[in-house]
Formats: C-alpha cells, structure tokens, sequence
C-alpha cells in the first residue's frame, strides 16, 4: 500500500507540474528538491555536499540531452558573409548542426575530403566563387569554424542561418537553470530531480526507491521525447534505460 501510494503522489505530481507549465527551477532549487526526497534537508547534518548533488543533477541534465536531443531548433546560428571568406566562427553550445540556410535556400552539407575528391587538381578553397551551395565542418566534436562552398562573391554577402539541436549548459551558480533557460523547456525542468535521487538511493543501498525513482526518471524522458518527437540517435521513442544488476550499483 506504502508502494503504491508513493507511486501514486508522484505520478500526480509529474502530470500536474506539466500540466502547468511553472517556470524552471534553479540549481540551488533543484539541489533543495533533491535533498527533501532523499531526506537529508537537516543543515546541521547533511549526508552529501552540494558540489556532490551539483555533479548528480548536471549529470542527470547531460543525460536527458543525450537521451532525447531535445530541440531541432532550439538553436539558431547567424553569420553574415563575407566576399571570399570561407571559414566563419559559431558558437560550441550543439550538438549537432541540423539545417543551413542561405537567403531561404537550404544548403547541401558535405565534408572537406568529398570536395577535396571532386576538385583533386585545384585550389577550391579560394577558386570557386559565387552564391554558397555547400556547408561543412570539420571532423571533431562541437567544432567552432563552419566552412562554406563556394566562397561568396561579392554578391554573395547575405546572412546565412544555421539550425542545430543545443547541448546541456553546465550549471554552476545557484541561479543557473536547464536548457540553457530556454523558456520552452521550463516545464521539464522538475524531471531532472529524480536522476540525482536515484544515483543517491543506489549508492545507500535503498534498491527499491531507487528501482521508483528510476521509474519515474524514465518517465520523464518518454514525456520529454513525446513532446518533440523527434530522436536523431535513431532509437525508438519508447527506449528506456534499464536497472540491470541494481544490487551491482552500490557504490
């Protein structure tokens, strides 16, 4: 009974919260929420530190990104062009660059080693000019330098825009929130408490809160994958993470 009204008060606060759409919590929030659930609110006695439930909570925020991307377009990249420059600087807040647009013509993306194959003979880099058709990055992750083909000319010196889907920001200061405080996240904000939750309930060795806290974890990432239905990773919406070998995880 114990079991079922637990599940019970917590399934109803997930849907309530969405339902209203609050706006997102802090850090020193989260951290607040996570140390009542896991009964360790009393300041004179705290069983883990703050910088301790700072690297649970960042992690349960790195993990929800990676587990849902969340936003195709939750990131717009602009640069204005310039005659006979290629290489231009963008921010390293992505994940991956989704879409580029020039003057409302989508542009193809390729790689540096296709265009070296299709010009062997020839300086295409500073040769072929004219209205970019081409965009592409080099190898590594969050590259900052977007490249385009041709190199503009002259007339050539519009805005191009970039869509890509955004990375996790680190939260530091207690004031910091998820999702970069994109406003259109706000709302699932109150899910990355049951991650940290869940890490701590392992680690005590209390398997069957953390077996419910884990529930509710992956609940939040069906809602969050529901909502944009999109998941470019390539695995199905309904994947879940499991809680293979609980009793392993003590640690």
């Amino acid at each position: 009974m114990k079991k079922f009204l637990f599940a019970f008060i917590f399934a109803v606060g997930v849907t309530s919260v969405h339902a209203a759409a609050p706006s997102s919590l802090t850090l020193s929030q989260l951290r607040t929420h996570v140390r009542f659930a896991v009964k360790d609110s009393n300041s004179d006695r705290q069983r883990y530190t703050d910088t301790e439930l700072d690297f649970l909570i960042n992690e349960g925020h790195r993990q929800l990104f990676k587990l849902t991307w969340p936003s195709m377009n939750g990131l717009e990249i602009a640069a204005n062009l310039v005659a006979n420059t290629t290489s231009y600087t963008i921010t390293d807040e992505y994940m991956q660059i989704s879409q580029c647009d020039y003057e409302g013509k989508d542009l193809i993306e390729t790689t540096y080693k296709a265009l070296n194959a299709k010009f062997p003979h020839s300086d295409w880099q500073g040769d072929s000019q004219g209205e970019p058709t081409h965009f592409y990055r080099r190898p590594g992750p969050r590259e900052t330098l977007l490249h385009v083909f041709p190199a503009p000319d002259s007339a050539s010196t519009g805005t191009l825009r970039c869509f890509a889907y955004i990375t996790a920001n680190t939260l530091v200061n207690d004031s910091d929130t998820p999702f970069s405080a994109r406003d259109q996240w706000a709302t699932f904000t109150d899910g990355i408490i049951y991650y940290p939750c869940y890490r701590v309930f392992v680690r005590e060795g209390q398997i069957e809160k953390a077996k419910e806290y884990l529930r509710l974890w992956q609940q939040t990432i069906a809602i969050v994958q529901g909502f944009t239905g999109v998941n470019p990773t390539g695995q199905a919406l309904g994947y879940r993470p499991g809680l293979s070998g609980a009793d392993n995880l003590r640690q």
